[in-house]
């Protein structure tokens, strides 16, 4: 089945074309594989009213094989391999781990990645403007100067600050871009920064840099943070609700950040 030809949700507005009507003529009851590090009520409902809206009804025409690698990401090649043999028409995966899994997994079923960093640099795709091969979806916007700019409104809150751990996920592909902008920034501001690295969820402490291990653990970091009297630079609202200081990004598009098409 051609990728451009099924649904993609409003998610994030990725590829897709109507098919509501060849559905619902033919009687098929289309497969999806969701390929994630864990549960998002936010971003799972709107994925479920996306392809309401083009048609698609869990239990009547479709059929969603949902697959969490939590607390382990090294699972998601395991689970990749299990959406394939299941059969699915198509695999929607988020962050760069999922795609890459899913991607050594399959080179004919459609993928659609949500939330990809650096696509290109990190070989998901040939270009943004003719991804190639059987990945499409939709890149992460934030640029290496926010990075930076996080750093100055946290300076401006905190002025007294002049050590920051930065504690982060160096296994998510595409993620090291930060570092070196992040470590300029923190000279001119006269903030000492060390590069604390963690790879599984019970090694992370304090949050800087988003990564689905953190997202699950956001409450707990937060309370860290809280507990031992730390300001706490985050990358989302979802972690100043639940306790840390500040965070900075681009305005999300329901619970989505805004992002560019590889269509």
């Amino acid at each position: 089945m051609d990728r451009r030809r099924f649904l993609l949700t409003s998610l994030a507005g990725a590829c897709a074309a109507p098919l509501v009507v060849t559905a619902q003529e033919t009687g098929k009851v289309y497969r999806i594989g969701y390929l994630s590090f864990a549960p998002s009520t936010a971003a799972d409902g709107a994925f479920r009213d996306g392809l309401r809206e083009l048609g698609y009804v869990e239990g009547k025409n479709l059929v969603v094989e949902y697959r969490w690698a939590q607390p382990d990401p090294v699972r998601f090649s395991t689970l990749a391999a299990e959406l394939v043999a299941a059969g699915v028409d198509v695999i929607v995966a988020t962050f760069n781990p999922a795609i890459i899994a899913a991607k050594s997994a399959t080179t004919t079923i459609p993928i659609v990645g949500l939330i990809v960093l650096q696509p290109v640099e990190t070989g998901i795709v040939k270009s943004l403007a003719r991804p190639g091969g059987n990945v499409t979806g939709l890149s992460w916007e934030e640029g290496t100067d926010q990075a930076a700019k996080k750093l100055e409104l946290f300076k401006q809150l905190v002025p007294t600050a002049a050590r920051m751990a930065a504690v982060w996920n160096p296994t998510v592909p595409g993620l090291a871009r930060y570092w070196t902008p992040f470590q300029n920034a923190a000279t001119v501001l006269g903030v000492a920064v060390y590069s604390v690295e963690y790879s599984r969820a019970e090694d992370s402490a304090i949050f800087f840099w988003g990564d689905p291990l953190a997202r699950v653990r956001q409450q707990a970091l937060c309370e860290f943070a809280v507990k031992n009297r730390l300001p706490a630079l985050a990358p989302t609202r979802a972690y100043t609700e639940a306790g840390c200081l500040i965070s900075y990004a681009p305005q999300p598009i329901g619970s989505i950040p805004p992002c560019r098409s590889l269509c």
